[in-house]
C-alpha cells in the first residue's frame, strides 16, 4: 500500500484552490493498494465524479469514495506526483472493512465541510469524505493512524510532511514515473 500525493499538477482550478486554501505544495491525497503477488494496482480516493474512469465497486464513474484502476489514475494526475509506501497489510479484513459498502460516502466537498476542516473543528468522524479524510479513516481502520479528531480534520498537506501520526512504517519519498 502507498500514499499518493498530488502536487506539481496544479491544472485544475479545484486542485490550485485546495492547494490555495491549504498553504500546501499538495492538493489531493490517494491511496494506492496492490494485493500481495498481483502487478495490477487500484486507486482508493475520494473526489468529485471522474467521468473517464469507472469505479470498480459499480462499473460506472461516481462521485465520492472511489476504488480505480491506478494505471488510468496515474496518467491522469500527470506530472508532480510523488507516492511513499508504508504497509504491508497481513490482515485483509481489516482494509475490506473500510471499504464496506456502508462506508462508501457521497464526496464531502461542500463550504460546510471544507471550512469545518480548514478550522479543524470535527469532534467525531465526518459522515462525508474529502480526499485527506477518506485516507485517514483508511488508516485508522488498519491500526496505521489512531482514530482521532486529528486524523477526522487531516488536510492533503498532513501527508506531505508527515504532521500525522502514522504507526506504519513508511518508505521515503519517490516521484512516480510518467511517461
Amino acid at each position: 500500500m502507498a500514499i499518493v500525493r498530488v502536487a506539481g499538477n496544479l491544472s485544475s482550478v479545484a486542485c490550485r484552490m485546495v492547494a490555495a486554501i491549504t498553504r500546501s505544495a499538495a492538493c489531493h491525497v490517494a491511496l494506492v493498494v496492490r494485493a500481495v503477488g498481483s502487478s495490477r494496482a487500484v486507486v482508493v480516493e475520494s473526489d468529485t465524479i471522474n467521468p473517464k474512469i469507472a469505479d470498480e465497486r459499480t462499473g460506472s464513474p461516481r462521485s465520492g469514495t472511489q476504488v480505480l484502476d491506478f494505471e488510468a489514475r496515474r496518467l491522469q494526475w500527470g506530472t508532480g506526483v510523488a507516492y511513499r509506501t508504508f504497509a504491508t497489510i497481513v490482515d485483509k479484513s481489516l482494509f475490506l472493512k473500510a471499504l464496506a459498502p456502508e462506508a462508501w460516502a457521497p464526496y464531502g466537498g461542500t463550504l460546510e465541510n471544507l471550512w469545518r476542516l480548514w478550522e479543524r473543528s470535527y469532534v467525531r468522524p465526518p459522515t462525508e469524505w474529502v480526499c485527506s479524510t477518506l485516507a485517514a479513516a483508511i488508516l485508522a481502520a488498519i491500526d496505521c493512524l489512531a482514530n482521532d479528531t486529528a486524523a477526522w480534520n487531516a488536510l492533503p498537506l498532513d501527508f506531505v510532511g508527515s504532521t500525522l501520526n502514522i504507526g506504519c512504517r513508511l518508505g521515503n519519498e519517490t516521484a512516480l514515473p510518467f511517461q
